[in-house]
C-alpha cells in the first residue's frame, strides 16, 4: 500500500466510489454519518475513544484534538496520547495545537522524551505571543534539562527553537542558561544568532545593560585572540556571517560593533592565508578567490575597510588593529604562518593606523610608536619601518622621538648614517631614554674627526643615564658599537673613564628588606634625577625600574605625576605586579598584578580559587586573603584627580575597579557615581564602562535598571514567601509585615482554629500569587529558594488542601517547574495528596513527588499504598507515578531507601496493571495468528517484563518482521538494542535496513529524532563489527546532515 499521504486515501476512495458506484457510495456515506454522529454524541473521553476505536487513523484532525483535550480534562492523558500516536503514525498534523496537546498529554503520561520532541515540533509552528507557546517553551526545556538531565538535549532544544521565539517572555528567561551553556561549548555562532534575535525582538537598553552586555563582550573577546590560539573559538565562514549580521543590528554600541566587525574579519583573513583554516574546517569560500597555484587567497579589502571605519571614530584602537594584522599581538606562539598574511598589502593595512596617529593622546601615541621598533613582534618579516606609511609619518614627525617614551625609528642602522645626518638627529634624542640615543649623541660629541676621548667623555657623562647597568650589556650593546663607529683604538684615559663609570650591577639603591621610608627615599632620589632635563646618575632609568616592583609606596607619586612617562611606568608596573613588606602582599598571590586592560577584579579571582566564587565564603575560609587591595586608595585618588582635570584614561578606571573590595566602600561608590554622571563617562572605552557597571551594579544603575536587577533576584522575587517567618527568627524577611506568633494549639477553640486556617490560606494564596506573578515577569528563570517553600509549612495545614492555595503550588510544580524537593514542604504536600487523592493533580505533581521522595523518604510507604489503591480507578495516574518512581530509583545515589528486589518489580507490575486497565496492551490479531506472540511480547515489554518480552520475540522473530510497522517505535528501538547486544548479525542487518528504508520514505511517520537514532544504531553496528572507517563515515554523515542540525542526538 502506498502510504505517502495516508490521510488523503479515504477522501480519494469516496471520490472513486461516487464516480463508479453511486449506490455503494451512498451506503458508505450513511455509515460514515452514523459513525461520526456517534462520536459527536460522545461526551466523555471513554465514549469518544470507544466511538473511534476501530477508525483512529482515518479520523479527522479535529476529532483527535478533541479527544486529547478530553483526556487531559479527565485525568486520562496516557490513554489520550496512546490514541493520538496511532493517528499521528498515519497523518501529519496541520493544526499546531494538536501537537501542543499531544505534547502535554505525553508529558503528563510520563513520557518526558516524547513530550519534549512534540513540544519542539509545536514550537516550529507556534505563534510567538501565544500563551501555549510560553508553556511549551518552559516544558520542553525543563523536561530535558531537569527531568531527563539531558543537557545536550536541552541545549539543542534552545538552539533549534528559541531564536524564532526570542520575544517570548518564557524564551527570554532561558537565555542566560542557553548563552552560558553556549559559552562553555565555545559555540560563538549560537551566541551571535541569539543576540541578534534578541535585538530584533526588541531588546531594551536597560535590559541589555543589566543582563546581556556580558555576552556581547564575550563574543568580542572570543575573536580578540591570537589567530591560532589553542582552545579558542574556531573561526568559520558561518561565524563571520553571524557576527556581521549581529553587528548591523548593534546600533546601541557602535564602538563594540565596529570592533567585533573588524576582529572576526581579520582573524578569518589571517587564518585563511596562513593555511590553517583549510586544515581545521572546510570553507565555503564565499570571500576567497582561487589563484593560479590553487591556494585560496582571502580578500583584504573588507577588513581594511572595517579597520578604517573603526579608527575613524575610535582612533585609540590603532595599536589594537595593528596587533590584529600581526596575528593578534606580539607573543611568540599561536599566530600561524605570519609571513603568509602580514606581507600582503601592508601599506594599505597600515594606512588607517598611521592616519589615526595624530588623533591619539600622547600616551597612546607613545605605545603605538613603541610597537614600531624592530623585533617588537618577534618576527623578521614584521618590520614597520619598511612600510612607507609608517616611514613617512616618522620622517615628518622627528620630534616624536624626543621624549622619555620616544622610540628611535630610522630607515637604516645609525652607523650607516653620515655625520651630518647624525648631527641633525642628535637634538631630537636629548630626552629619549634608549641606550642607542647615548651612543648616537656620544658619536656626535666625538666630532666629524671621531675623537675617541670626546666621545667617551660624553658617554660616561651627560649620556650615562640611559646606559644598562650590567657591564656585559654595557660592553656588548654600547661600547662595542661606539668603538666600531669611531674606528680608532681608545686611549688609556678613555679606557679608565669607561672602567670607572659608576652605577653598575653591584650598585644597590634599595633592598626589598629595607623600610618603606628607605625605599621611598631611594625612589625619590632616582625619580627626581630621571625626570630632570639632564639626568646625572648613571643607568638611572634601569635602577629606577628595578626598585619600583618592591616599592608600592611610590605608586601614588607616579600616578599623581601627570607626565606621560610617569603614567606609562605606573601602568607597566601595575600590570607586572607590585609587592611590599606587609604580609598582605603574600596573601594577594597573582592579584599583585593588576589588570589594566580588561575587567578582572582580584578579589573575584581569589574567591574563585579558594571558595568556589563566594566572597563571603572566602572571608570565612581565608580571612587574610579577603581584605581590601593595598593599591586601591592610590588608584582611587588617581581616578578622582583625572576626573576633575578632565584627563581620565580608560586604563586608570579599569585598574581601579580591579582592586575593589565589597565592604566599607562608601567613598568608592560615591566616586563611581560621580564618574557615571560625568561627561567623561561617554569618552572612556566600553570595557571601562562595563567594568564600572559590573562591579558597582545597582549603585551606578538607573532606577529602571535596578528594577530589572531586582526582578532577577530570587530573594526579591520570593520575598513574600520569605517574609512568612517571624522577623526575630529570620532576618531574611526583608522588613515585610510578618505574621504574629501563634498561640499553642491546645489553647485554641474550634472557632479560633477555623479562623486561623482561613487567615493562613489567605496569606498563603497572596504570597504564592505574588511570587508566581514575579516569576513569570522575571527576565531570567529563577528557582524558588528552598527556604521560601519551607516557610509555607509554618502556616496551617489547611493551605495544602485548600483548592486555591493547592492550585498555586501546582502552578509552581507543573506550569513553571520551579519547585524543588524540600524536607517539610514536600512531605506535607504529599501527605495532603494521599489524604485526598486527585488524579489530575497527581499527574501534574508526579515528578515533584518522586523528586521529594528521593530526597526525603518518609512518604515512600504511604505513596506505594496510594498507588496500589488507585490502579482500578485512576490507572493513568498510577502509570505516570510508577514511571517516575523507576526514573527516581535510577537517579538515586547513596544508601537505597527502596528495596531493589521488591520495589522495582512492584513499580513495573503496577505500570503493567495500569496499562492493562487502560486498554493499552491490545493484541489486534487472533490467538492462532503467527504475529500473536509478537504483540504479546510488546505487551510484556510495556508491562516492564523485559526478559519475557525478549524470549517471545526471540522465538518468533520470523513473524516479527512482517508486522514491525504496526508496532510502537519505542518497542522497535528496544528490539534493535537487544539484537545489537546479542550480536546476531543477520537480525541486525535485517532490522536496521528495514528501519532505515522506512525512515527514508516520503511521508514517513518517524520523527527526526527517531531517524537519527536509527542511523546512530547503524553506526554502532559497524563499530561492533570492527568496521571503523564505515562507522566514521556514518557518524560524519549524521553530523553534517543539515536536516538533522536541530536534533541534539547528533551532537552527543
Amino acid at each position: 500500500m502506498d502510504n505517502d499521504q495516508p490521510s488523503d486515501q479515504p477522501r480519494f476512495l469516496m471520490m472513486t466510489l461516487r464516480r463508479k458506484f453511486p449506490q455503494l457510495a451512498q451506503a458508505c456515506a450513511l455509515v460514515g454519518f452514523i459513525l461520526l454522529g456517534s462520536y459527536a454524541a460522545a461526551d466523555t473521553f471513554d465514549e469518544k475513544r470507544t466511538a473511534m476505536s476501530s477508525t483512529v487513523a482515518t479520523q479527522p484532525e479535529a476529532a483527535i484534538l478533541d479527544l486529547l483535550k478530553a483526556g487531559l480534562d479527565e485525568g486520562k492523558p496516557t490513554q489520550a496520547i496512546a490514541e493520538a500516536r496511532k493517528w499521528m503514525r498515519q497523518n501529519l498534523p496541520k493544526n499546531a495545537m494538536l501537537l501542543y496537546y499531544a505534547a502535554r498529554a505525553a508529558e503528563l503520561s510520563g513520557d518526558a522524551r516524547g513530550a519534549a520532541a512534540l513540544y519542539q515540533q509545536y514550537l516550529k509552528k507556534a505563534d510567538p505571543k501565544a500563551e501555549t507557546t510560553r508553556l511549551a517553551v518552559i516544558a520542553g526545556h525543563a523536561l530535558l534539562k531537569d527531568q531527563l538531565v539531558d543537557l545536550s538535549g536541552a541545549y539543542s532544544f534552545n538552539r533549534g527553537c528559541l531564536d524564532r521565539l526570542a520575544g517570548n517572555p518564557a524564551a527570554r528567561q532561558l537565555n542566560h542558561w542557553f548563552l552560558n551553556e553556549a559559552i562553555k561549548r565555545k559555540d560563538a555562532v549560537a551566541v551571535a544568532n541569539r543576540l541578534h534575535a534578541l535585538i530584533k525582538s526588541g531588546l531594551s537598553n536597560d535590559l541589555r545593560i543589566t543582563h546581556y552586555d556580558t555576552y556581547f563582550r564575550w563574543l568580542l573577546q572570543s575573536s580578540n585572540v591570537y589567530a591560532d590560539q589553542p582552545g579558542a573559538v574556531v573561526s568559520s565562514d558561518e561565524l563571520v556571517a553571524a557576527c556581521k549580521r549581529l553587528v548591523k543590528a548593534m546600533t546601541f554600541d557602535q564602538e563594540s560593533a565596529l570592533r567585533l566587525d573588524w576582529a572576526v574579519s581579520v582573524r578569518h583573513y589571517n587564518l585563511a592565508l596562513s593555511g590553517i583554516q583549510a586544515q581545521k574546517k572546510k570553507n565555503n569560500k564565499k570571500n576567497q578567490t582561487a589563484p593560479e597555484d590553487g591556494k585560496p587567497v582571502a580578500k583584504v579589502a573588507l577588513p581594511i575597510a572595517e579597520a578604517k571605519a573603526l579608527l575613524a571614530k575610535y582612533p585609540h584602537y590603532a595599536k589594537w588593529v595593528q596587533d590584529g594584522w600581526a596575528g593578534g599581538g606580539n607573543g611568540r606562539y599561536y599566530r600561524g604562518n605570519v609571513a603568509n598574511y602580514w606581507t600582503k598589502d601592508t601599506d594599505a593595512k597600515l594606512a588607517p593606523i598611521v592616519a589615526a596617529a595624530p588623533k591619539l593622546s600622547p600616551m597612546q601615541l607613545a605605545e603605538l610608536m613603541q610597537s614600531w621598533r624592530d623585533n617588537y613582534y618577534g618576527i623578521r618579516e614584521i618590520r614597520l619601518m619598511d612600510i612607507k606609511a609608517v616611514r613617512d609619518y616618522v620622517n615628518a614627525n622627528p620630534k616624536q622621538m624626543n621624549s622619555r617614551v620616544g622610540v628611535i625609528l630610522l630607515e637604516k642602522p645609525w652607523s650607516q648614517l653620515t655625520f651630518e645626518q647624525l648631527q641633525k638627529l642628535a637634538p631630537n634624542l636629548a630626552q629619549n631614554a634608549s641606550y642607542k640615543a647615548s651612543i648616537i649623541r656620544a658619536a656626535v660629541a666625538g666630532g666629524k674627526d671621531k675623537n675617541y676621548d670626546k666621545a667617551m667623555t660624553a658617554l660616561v657623562g651627560p649620556e650615562a643615564w640611559r646606559l644598562p647597568q650590567h657591564h656585559d650589556q654595557r660592553n656588548a650593546l654600547v661600547h662595542r658599537y661606539l668603538k666600531q663607529y669611531l674606528g680608532g683604538k681608545p686611549s688609556d684615559q678613555a679606557n679608565k673613564q669607561w672602567v670607572a663609570l659608576g652605577g653598575g650591577i653591584s650598585t644597590v639603591d634599595a633592598k626589598k628588606e629595607a623600610t618603606a621610608a628607605q625605599r621611598l627615599a631611594a625612589f625619590r632620589k632616582l625619580w627626581n634625577d630621571y625626570k630632570s632635563p639632564q639626568p646625572k646618575i648613571p643607568s638611572v632609568r634601569e635602577r629606577l625600574l628595578k626598585i619600583l616592583p618592591f616599592t608600592p609606596e611610590a605608586l601614588p607619586e607616579l600616578l599623581k605625576d601627570g607626565s606621560i612617562d610617569a603614567q606609562s611606568i605606573a601602568k607597566t608596573i601595575l600590570a607586572k605586579g607590585l609587592t611590599g613588606q606587609d604580609p598582605v602582599w603574600k596573601e594577594l598571590e597573582t592579584t599583585k598584578k593588576v589588570n589594566v586592560s580588561t575587567y578582572a577584579p582580584g578579589i573575584l579571582y581569589l574567591a574563585q580559587r579558594h571558595a568556589g566564587g563566594s566572597i563571603s565564603e572566602l572571608k570565612r575560609r581565608q580571612p587574610k586573603k579577603c581584605v581590601p587591595h593595598p593599591l586601591e586608595p592610590a588608584l582611587r585618588q588617581s581616578v578622582a584627580n583625572a576626573l576633575r582635570q578632565n584627563k581620565l584614561a580608560s586604563w586608570q578606571v579599569i585598574a581601579w575597579v580591579n582592586t575593589q573590595f565589597p565592604e566599607n566602600n562608601a567613598e568608592q561608590v560615591k566616586l563611581a557615581q560621580e564618574l557615571v554622571k560625568s561627561p567623561q563617562w561617554k569618552t572612556i572605552s566600553s570595557e571601562a564602562r562595563y567594568a564600572v557597571r559590573q562591579w558597582f551594579e545597582r549603585d551606578v544603575l538607573t532606577p529602571a535598571q535596578v528594577a530589572l536587577v531586582d526582578a532577577a533576584d530570587p530573594m526579591v522575587v520570593c520575598e513574600d514567601l520569605l517574609a512568612l517567618v517571624e522577623t526575630e527568627k529570620d532576618p531574611s524577611a526583608k522588613g515585610k509585615k510578618n505574621k504574629k506568633p501563634k498561640k499553642d494549639a491546645a489553647d485554641l477553640t474550634v472557632e479560633e482554629k477555623v479562623a486561623i486556617a482561613a487567615e493562613d490560606v489567605k496569606i498563603a494564596v497572596a504570597a504564592l500569587q505574588t511570587t508566581i506573578d514575579r516569576l513569570r515577569k522575571s527576565p531570567v528563570r529563577i528557582n524558588v529558594p528552598e527556604k521560601a517553600l519551607e516557610n509555607l509549612v509554618t502556616l496551617d495545614s489547611a493551605i495544602f488542601s485548600n483548592p486555591k492555595s493547592k492550585e498555586l503550588m501546582l502552578v509552581l510544580m507543573d506550569e513553571l517547574k520551579l519547585a524543588t524537593g524540600t524536607n517539610n514542604f514536600g512531605y506535607r504536600f504529599i501527605e495532603a495528596m494521599i489524604a485526598k487523592p486527585d488524579a489530575i493533580a497527581i499527574h501534574r505533581a508526579a515528578f515533584f513527588i518522586w523528586q521529594q521522595i528521593n530526597r526525603n523518604h518518609r512518604s515512600f510507604p504511604q505513596t506505594k499504598q496510594l498507588m496500589q489503591s488507585l490502579v482500578d480507578t485512576h490507572p493513568s495516574a498510577v502509570s505516570v507515578m510508577a514511571g517516575n518512581a523507576l526514573d527516581a530509583f535510577a537517579r538515586h545515589r547513596g544508601h537505597s531507601y527502596f528495596k531493589r528486589d521488591v520495589d522495582i518489580p512492584l513499580m513495573k507490575a503496577l505500570r503493567g496493571k495500569a496499562a492493562m486497565k487502560m486498554g493499552l496492551i491490545v493484541i489486534p490479531v487472533p490467538k492462532g495468528d503467527p504475529a500473536y506472540p509478537v504483540y504479546q511480547s510488546q505487551g510484556d515489554w510495556i508491562s516492564g517484563n523485559d526478559d519475557a518480552a525478549w524470549d517471545l520475540l526471540d522465538e518468533n522473530w520470523d513473524a516479527f518482521m512482517p508486522v514491525y510497522r504496526q508496532l510502537s517505535m519505542a518497542y522497535l528501538k528496544w528490539a534493535l538494542t537487544r539484537v545489537i547486544y546479542s550480536r546476531d548479525e543477520e537480525r541486525q542487518e535485517t532490522l536496521i535496513k528495514a528501519l532505515i528504508g522506512w525512515s527514508a520514505e516520503d511521508g514517513t511517520p518517524l520523527s527526526l529524532s527517531e531517524r537519527v537514532e536509527i542511523e546512530i544504531a547503524y553506526g554502532d553496528i559497524a563499530m561492533q563489527r570492527g568496521q571503523v572507517r564505515e562507522a566514521h563515515a556514518i557518524f560524519s554523515r549524521i553530523q553534517n546532515n543539515e536536516a538533522y542540525k536541530e536534533v541534539h542526538l547528533r551532537l552527543v
